[in-house]
Parts: C-alpha cells; structure tokens; sequence
C-alpha cells in the first residue's frame, strides 16, 4: 500500500504547484528599469525560467537555487535576481523599448505552470528636436493668440469704418433729399402766388 500510496502524494504535489506574478503592468521610461516577483508553491523538478511570450517568444533567464542563473544574450548585464527560486524577485535595467512585451514567469515542473504574466510598456526617450519644439510650444501659442487679437481688431475696426462711412452717406442723402423737396416747395408756392395775382387782374 506504501508503494501506491507515495506516487499519488507526487501526483498531489505536482497537482498543486502553482505560480503567482506581479505586478500585472509595468511602465517605464528608456534607460529605466522594472523588477518583477515569481512565486511559486508545491513541488519544483528545477527553477524558474522568465519567459518572453509576446512579440517574440524567447526564455529570458533561468534560475535555481545554488546554480549559475542563464541570461539570454540580449539581456546579459542587465539582469539582477534577489531570494530564492520560490519567491524570486527579477530586476530587468536598461530597458529599450524593443524590451516592450510580455514576460511570464514559469515554474520547471512536470506541469509548466505559468504565472498570468507582466505586461512591460517602455516609452520612448524624446528627442531633443521634440524637447525644443515642447519648450517652444508656450511662446508659439502667445504669438498666435497675438496674432489672432490683431487680426480682430482689425476687423472690428475695418466693420467700425465702414459703418461710419455708410452713415455719412445716408446722411448726405438725406440732406440732399430735404434740400430738393424745399426748393420744389419754394417753386410751387411762387406759382401759386402768381397764378392769385392773375387771376385778381
């Protein structure tokens, strides 16, 4: 009974090893660096890799415990590991953002559990073009608000003179206008006149 008894407590353990990661999203400037922490629990046949799954998959590092940890070649020196295999903290420095992708950590058992991943975003370094056109940016704005002022200044005063001007001529019309109906008066009031004396001779 022994003999059966100790391959199903195996198969218990292996059944409940388990990986846990954090954090879930990591966000970092170029040059910058992140740490990420692998957990794991019940029985281990190894280490723990650090896996690339997204862009492009690739085993990033290998550890356990009292053995030299393996780096891929593209992240040798940048690669910094505290604790132990079962609660293992990565810390990844230097980043590019050709480091963007998501990293998983998982465990060296029968079953390959994984952790559910850390999605690392690296920003791009601006360019100093970019920092000199955001420095700029403020004085930029002040002369087109400037120019913008001006320019409706003008136009209210352009509408403002030609107002004037329109009054000016509506005016003079309208003295023209009274001008011509007194005169017509003074003349049909003169025929009038004459036409009385007429008819009194």
């Amino acid at each position: 009974m022994t003999w059966l008894t100790l391959p199903a407590l195996l198969l218990t353990m292996v059944g409940a090893q388990e990986v846990q990661q954090s954090p879930l999203y990591a966000a970092a400037p170029e040059g910058a660096s992140v740490s990420l922490v692998c957990l794991t629990r019940g029985a281990l046949f190894g280490g723990v890799f650090l896996e690339r799954r997204w862009p492009a998959p690739a085993n990033v590092v290998y550890f356990e415990d009292q053995v030299e940890p393996t780096v891929d070649r593209a992240f040798r020196g940048r690669i910094a590991f505290s604790g132990t295999q079962s609660n293992l903290t990565i810390s990844m420095s230097l980043l590019t953002p050709n480091d963007s992708g998501l990293y998983a950590c998982r465990a060296a058992s029968q079953r390959h559990a994984r952790g559910p991943g850390t999605m690392v975003a690296v920003t791009e370094r601006p360019t100093p073009g970019a920092c000199a056109c955001q420095d700029a940016g403020p004085s930029v704005a002040l002369r087109v608000a400037a120019a913008s002022t001006g320019a409706l200044l003008l136009l209210l005063l352009g509408l403002g003179w030609a107002w004037v001007l329109r009054w000016r001529r509506r005016r003079a019309q309208v003295k023209r206008l009274s001008g011509d109906q007194s005169s017509r008066c003074v003349v049909y009031e003169d025929m009038a006149y004459r036409g009385s004396n007429q008819q009194r001779r």
